[in-house]
């Protein structure tokens, strides 16, 4: 497995909350997120203005094609995005993160240290115990992963 989803409700907004491995995320896995992203924007009748999408990512990403699916004509290029990853140093990654600040501008890109920056990118900050907590459970699912090691000591500082 290369990628895990989980969706919270916080408030009145819905957080897609991603977990990327270094691996870029394999259709099988990528089809039924996509799906629970479609439940979800059925749910809030549309109004992608209500949820948001939190990536943490050891440097898996999607592709062309599946950022094209997922941004472009899934979220109509409009959901607040952040992405937090240790792969920022990366010369192809850096590629993929300006590659959707292009298509989404309320996306950004954050390094592990960073991630307080990304939660309130996200206007999200009262939630950050709540979120944290469910990417430690995620991770068990996933198995280790850098980037959230790398939140989680950052955040007990």
């Amino acid at each position: 497995m290369e990628m895990v989803i989980s969706i919270l409700q916080l408030g009145d907004l819905y957080l897609v909350l991603w977990l990327h491995t270094t691996r870029d995320p394999p259709t099988e896995e990528w089809d039924p997120a996509l799906q629970k992203i479609r439940d979800l924007k059925d749910l809030v009748d549309g109004d992608v203005g209500r949820i948001r999408s939190f990536v943490f990512s050891d440097g898996g990403a999607p592709n062309a094609v599946q950022r094209k699916e997922l941004f472009t004509n899934l979220l109509d290029n409009r959901v607040r995005s952040a992405v937090v990853t240790n792969a920022l140093t990366n010369p192809i990654k850096r590629g993929v993160a300006t590659a959707l600040l292009w298509l989404n501008p309320n996306f950004r890109a954050f390094g592990p240290n960073q991630v307080e920056h990304a939660i309130e990118h996200l206007e999200l900050t009262a939630h950050t115990h709540k979120i944290v907590t469910q990417l430690v459970k995620m991770q068990e699912t996933l198995g280790p992963n850098t980037t959230v090691e790398l939140v989680v000591d950052h955040l007990a500082r």
